[in-house]
């Protein structure tokens, strides 16, 4: 992964560092940050290339870097449901600026006071748009991943996740790491009205 996974490293034990030393700091009384409701997000994408080595020498393998947008909303205490759209810049061996838009479904692990750290596994199906050679094509897709989400009040969250995409054909073949660090809103009620 060319360096990819010394950066998730870091980023995951910042981010623990981060919910051991300050939970609580921002907020007031013990309710529950999970509670049902819809959620929009954005993060930077660290994108990185997986193709088999016998590949390498025909092609130019090269990583990139791009953006994620996710819209969805939490069902219950443990699941929800989104839309995800990726778009990564300059992918490279042939395949550029790629997106994928895909269908997931997250479970969650709430832990902590206040249940302020969310750890989560994620799937999802959907569509894959490589550009091979100037041209796009249209194929399956699937991504599956892990994350942590951290909140900092009854609304905002930041954190790391890392997910492997790929398309579900060979041709084009697609196969990519994407870790991303992103901020996300939830709407609904406060905190003081519950928790699930």
């Amino acid at each position: 992964m060319r360096g990819g996974l010394p950066m998730l490293a870091r980023t995951l034990a910042i981010a623990g560092l981060i919910a051991f030393i300050a939970p609580g700091a921002l907020a007031d009384d013990e309710d529950s940050f999970v509670r049902e409701a819809g959620y929009l997000a954005i993060s930077g994408v660290g994108a990185f290339e997986q193709i088999g080595k016998s590949l390498e020498r025909e092609v130019n393998p090269s990583d990139g870097g791009g953006l994620s947008v996710r819209a969805g909303y939490r069902m219950f205490r443990y699941a929800s449901i989104e839309v995800e759209g990726e778009w990564v810049y300059e992918l490279g061996s042939g395949l550029k600026n790629p997106y994928n838009i895909t269908c997931n479904l997250r479970f969650y692990y709430p832990m902590g006071p206040q249940d302020r750290i969310q750890p989560y596994a994620l799937g999802g199906i959907g569509v894959s748009v490589p550009n091979v050679n100037g041209d796009n094509h249209v194929t399956g897709g699937w991504r599956a991943g892990v994350g942590v989400d951290y909140y900092i009040n009854e609304h905002w969250s930041v954190g790391p996740s890392a997910s492997w995409v790929s398309t579900v054909s060979n041709d084009p073949a697609l196969a990519y790491v994407s870790v991303q660090l992103g901020v996300q809103y939830l709407f609904g009620a406060s905190e003081d009205e519950g928790g699930l």
